[in-house]
């Protein structure tokens, strides 16, 4: 069964389903195609860990979470038979290998796995910063390519049985279509892959002495990758022959379902870890690898992305400290340090809890307060926190800006953004309006978007400018921005002398 636009419009009350195979949980969503949402489920999961710094999941649960989360969502769609397209997205970076019979050899390995240390160390050596060009920036554990070379070093019973390999979001795609491919966003993602002109990097694997064969088709992210199976649809609950569209990585999903279309747009991200990501017409990468420049899942442009580590981390921690519990106990915190301007006072807080990448990119920092007294409370220490956060994706967005033009505007992500108190933060220390959405589901909605420019023919942009829903902006005060700018330099000279130190 295959949908098709009649005079020149897409059928609106046809129904789209969006799944994010996530780290910790599967999400999916149900819109239609004006961008309302009329279903959604989750299903939850934990991270193997069977020695110190590994993480893995088994793919099969992967499965499971979808089929738990679709049912869910589609409990609350009247009628399943209006699912016209699927689209997929999912965690990036991680290692899923398949045998020949396309089955899972070993648990895949995640993102935050940091086993192939050494393999990292031996690409660097052997590469320098001629990698950045190639890959569209630095390698680091628990990508892909690492991971797949860790397994060829370390268990060559299992790599000897590899027949392809796979992201997340890859896996599922195959479990319900039976095709086996890869997207460039993701593709990106895995080290492996050569941005500038969208192939595997066959010369840089061969030289690692891995087989470039195992290494999957791409396909653009919006294509129909494939049919809906007759097993996987009754697991689903759904018809079988459904299109399904090859997805993309989660930042990337993410980026069109919070509206960003242009590069005038600077996505701002807060999760566990923070990114700003902006849009680029042309490949260009920073020499001394700092970001990640990857394939957009508009298949027209680039972007480039830096990422901190620590920014709801950050958050979440001295809310803990101070023993402040759940939602409404960090929003109440949020809402009584309003008026604090901690660096105004001199107090500064580094967020390198786990270390730093954009734009130190050095594991071994340490987080640390500067200039306590006595008479601070905890409004001023929560709010230090919650300005060194803001500080640092602000110096996130300092390297960024050497590669691409100046933004008009912030698009907030999902996360610690949807505060209103740190939406202000953000505006004031980057001295832009900040646009927010109220969908705070935006990968799994971004999916759903690429499930429809699948299925209908429509350009992505059109339908990311009329799905996705601007809920307010917030403006920056700018007299707030001045004091910021000041407190911005003086963090910096901060955060110098912390990297001297953790050198």
């Amino acid at each position: 069964m295959l949908y098709v636009r009649r005079d020149g419009e897409a059928f609106m009350n046809q129904l789209y389903l969006g799944i994010d195979i996530g780290t910790s949980s599967t999400k999916s969503i149900v819109i239609d195609g004006m961008g309302e949402v009329h279903g959604f489920g989750r299903a939850a999961y934990d991270n193997l860990n069977p020695q110190t710094g590994w993480v893995e999941q088994d793919p099969d649960v992967w499965y499971q979470a979808v089929v738990d989360s679709v049912r869910e969502a589609l409990g609350k769609v009247q009628d399943s038979r209006s699912i016209a397209g699927i689209g997929m997205t999912g965690q990036m970076h991680g290692l899923v290998m398949l045998d020949a019979e396309l089955k899972p050899l070993a648990p895949a390995v995640l993102w935050p796995d940091l086993r192939a240390a050494d393999e990292v160390q031996s690409i660097k050596r052997e590469y320098g910063n001629r990698l950045f060009e190639l890959i569209g920036g630095p390698i680091a554990t628990g990508f892909l390519l690492v991971s797949f070379l860790w397994m060829k070093r370390n268990r060559p019973d299992i790599y000897s049985k590899i027949h392809v390999v796979l992201t997340p979001k890859d896996y599922i795609r195959l479990r319900l279509t039976g095709e086996v491919a890869m997207d460039p966003s993701d593709a990106c993602g895995t080290g492996a892959f050569l941005p500038a002109v969208s192939q595997w990097a066959v010369d840089l694997l061969e030289d690692l002495g891995l087989d470039p064969e195992v290494f999957p088709r791409i396909i653009r992210s919006s294509a129909v990758a494939g049919m809906l199976l007759s097993g996987a649809a009754d697991a689903l609950g759904l018809q079988e022959g459904i299109p399904v569209a090859t997805g993309c990585g989660d930042l990337q999903a993410s980026a069109m379902g919070i509206g960003i279309i242009n590069s005038g747009q600077l996505l701002v991200n807060v999760g566990t870890g923070g990114q700003v990501f902006q849009l680029l017409d042309r490949y260009a990468f920073d020499p001394n690898g700092r970001l990640h420049t990857m394939l957009h899942a508009d298949g027209k442009s680039w972007h480039v992305m830096g990422a901190i580590l620590a920014a709801g981390l950050s958050m979440s921690w001295i809310s803990r400290i101070m023993e402040i519990q759940g939602v409404n106990g960090i929003s109440s915190l949020f809402a009584s340090s309003a008026d604090v301007i901690a660096c105004q006072e001199d107090l500064y807080f580094l967020p390198y809890l786990v270390g730093e990448r954009t734009p130190h990119m050095n594991e071994r920092l340490t987080a640390s307060f500067w200039g306590l007294r006595a008479e601070q409370g905890k409004e001023h220490l929560f709010r230090a926190v919650v300005e060194g956060v803001a500080f640092a994706l602000r110096d996130c967005y300092d390297v960024l800006s050497t590669l691409t033009e100046k933004p008009t505007v912030i698009r907030a992500g999902s996360g610690g953004l949807k505060d209103k108190y740190f939406r202000q933060t953000v505006a004031d220390v980057f001295g832009m309006p900040v646009e927010y959405t109220d969908q705070s589901e935006t990968s799994s909605f971004g999916a759903a978007l690429l499930a429809q420019a699948g299925v209908t023919g429509e350009d992505l942009d059109e339908l990311i400018g009329r799905s996705v829903k601007t809920a307010g902006v917030i403006e920056p005060d700018m007299n707030r921005h001045r004091v910021y700018e000041e407190g911005f330099q003086r963090y910096r000279q901060l955060a110098q002398v912390t990297t001297e130190i953790g050198s």
